[in-house]
């Protein structure tokens, strides 16, 4: 019996060490551009976990709220370079509205 959990207990170990590693990587992304007043796509993808196309989709075409059923964009500024520069405000204020479903 021991020799079943000693495999199983390094597997778990290795599992918390792997998530421990991700939190903090998390955390140091959260602190480092809690600061920043204007993020980038890649900012907040890296932030939410989620895809810049999905993050330049709210920009563009919006995301729509789940119970008003209104299109919502995320505001952001057009660099002449075509890039998009979001306020860390804005971005608070629209996952507010649909954390708050």
């Amino acid at each position: 019996m021991a020799e079943i959990l000693i495999p199983e207990l390094s597997s778990l170990l290795s599992e918390v060490t792997e998530m421990r590693k991700q939190l903090n990587r998390m955390e140091r992304l959260f602190f480092e551009r809690r600061d920043k007043p204007f993020l980038t796509t890649t900012d907040i993808s890296e932030e939410l976990q989620l895809s810049d196309y999905t993050i330049k989709a709210w920009i563009n075409k919006g995301r729509k709220h789940p119970q008003t059923r209104r299109i919502i964009k995320l505001p952001a500024i057009k660099t002449e370079g075509g890039h998009y520069r979001i306020k860390r405000k804005d971005l608070d204020a629209f996952n507010e509205v649909f954390t708050t479903v």
